[in-house]
């Protein structure tokens, strides 16, 4: 069974998410939550329940209660109060809400039943779309539309001015644009492109026009599936392969019509012949590394799929999962290792357990129940010595010796001393802290309470 599926992709252009440089949440002694700004100065105090989101396009999700959710700008003020449900990030000037409701009818017959409804906020609050529908097809971020249906099924299509428009019957428009301009819709069991003005750019001759990477369309017809120019609406690649999944790095794997699995590039030339039974892509933002089986065989190997190059034989046990910053976990005889891009064993069977992340160039190994730390070369850089350690957050790893927590640096420097007798990882600048008196406290990168 292969392990590459059809991908249908549902978002388009980039992502305008910016974390704001100007704010930054802080939580006082209190686990109450405010924003700071860079220099630190307070700019709203602590009054949130809950860390507010990272700020994107300007906006953060915050919380003063348990359910309710409100948005504050980058300069701190409250555009929306909490009154909603749920808030979806931004995208493209537009979130996702929610809000939720007792049926009055029903608990009137005795029932208790809550109702969920759904609508669309812009970057200043305004309701664009009202929250009262019972589903939400589309949040605007396309840049034309949000389908909304009502309690009676009906449907209404919204633009981002927040007018209803109509749409042709037997139409139905998804919920992602090609090229900024166009928009693959359906009709009659096919699918085709038009744009806002319904021109028809495509005919509705088509199985599947899916948005892909480098201004690409896999583009399905008669069964099989080709490469399309998104701007020019040229073939790059005539319908000749079963499969062309999602493109990263400039290169998508394709399903040949003997069902073995190969990687072209954007020109739809093929860079790894096909031969493969599985092949997952595990370095999604850095190069075009991916783990490869063969048919029958559980075993797995590295293949770089832009010179279709096998880095190492299918020899070892890999998860997809376990790849992080370079490296990934290997299992070999029920026993474990690393192994880094170019093939290279780092160690293999030299520790009991180990981490499969890093932070700060750091992971976790452990030997006869204790704990120490190695770089991304495989090197042991903290001796083996902890009882208990926890990964490196904001600069600093707690580890407990003789039942009692510290904070370590990345090189192993003793920064805070082992004085407590729980602790937390930080966040925001503070970790809490248990001391020999079981008073509980926040205390700083330096060890000084949070007063």
């Amino acid at each position: 069974m292969k392990k590459i599926g059809l991908f249908v992709t549902t978002v388009l252009g980039l992502l305008l998410s910016v974390q704001s440089q100007d704010l930054i949440a802080f939580k006082n002694a209190k686990g109450l939550w405010g924003f700071k700004d860079k220099t630190g100065k307070v700019i709203v105090e602590p009054k949130y329940l809950y860390k507010p989101s990272s700020f994107v396009e300007g906006r953060s999700i915050i919380s003063k209660t348990y359910s309710l959710k409100g948005v504050v700008d980058e300069k701190g003020k409250e555009i929306t109060p909490p009154i909603y449900y749920s808030i979806t990030n931004f995208k493209h000037g537009f979130a996702t809400v929610t809000k939720e409701f007792v049926d009055s009818v029903k608990l009137k017959q005795g029932k208790l039943v809550r109702t969920t409804v759904r609508g669309v906020i812009d970057r200043n609050g305004k309701e664009v779309v009202p929250v009262i529908y019972k589903e939400l097809f589309g949040d605007l971020s396309n840049g034309w539309f949000a389908m909304a249906t009502d309690t009676l099924n009906k449907k209404f299509y919204y633009n981002t001015e927040g007018k209803i428009f109509a749409v042709p019957e037997g139409m139905f428009i998804y919920n992602y644009r090609v090229d900024g301009k166009k928009f693959v819709v359906g009709k009659n069991g096919k699918v085709g492109l038009i744009d806002k003005n319904f021109k028809e750019l495509l005919p509705f001759d088509y199985s599947l026009i899916s948005p892909t990477q480098n201004n690409l369309l896999i583009v399905g017809q008669n069964n099989l599936v080709g490469l399309m120019d998104d701007r020019t609406l040229k073939w790059i690649v005539q319908p000749k392969y079963k499969n062309i999944s999602f493109f990263q790095q400039g290169y998508g794997v394709f399903t040949d019509e003997q069902g073995l699995l190969g990687a072209i590039n954007t020109k739809g030339v093929v860079t790894t012949k096909p031969q493969f039974n599985t092949i997952y892509r595990i370095d999604k933002t850095n190069s075009a590394l991916a783990m490869y089986m063969y048919k029958g065989s559980d075993q797995s190997g590295l293949v770089d799929l832009a010179t279709g190059k096998i880095i190492t034989p299918a020899k070892y046990l890999m998860l997809p999962y376990d790849y992080d910053n370079g490296i990934i976990v290997f299992r070999k005889d029920n026993k474990k290792g690393m192994i880094d891009s170019t093939g290279k064993e780092l160690f293999y069977a030299a520790y009991d357990d180990f981490s499969s992340g890093f932070s700060y160039n750091r992971a976790w190994v452990m030997k006869q129940n204790k704990f120490g730390f190695i770089d991304n070369t495989g090197k042991l850089v903290i001796p083996i010595q902890y009882d208990i350690v926890g990964g490196f957050v904001e600069g600093l790893a707690k580890v407990r010796v003789n039942g009692k927590y510290g904070y370590i640096d990345p090189n192993g420097k003793l920064v805070i001393p082992q004085i407590y007798l729980d602790a937390q990882n930080f966040e925001s600048g503070m970790a809490w802290v248990k001391d020999e008196t079981n008073r509980t406290y926040y205390i700083d990168k330096e060890g000084k309470e949070v007063k």
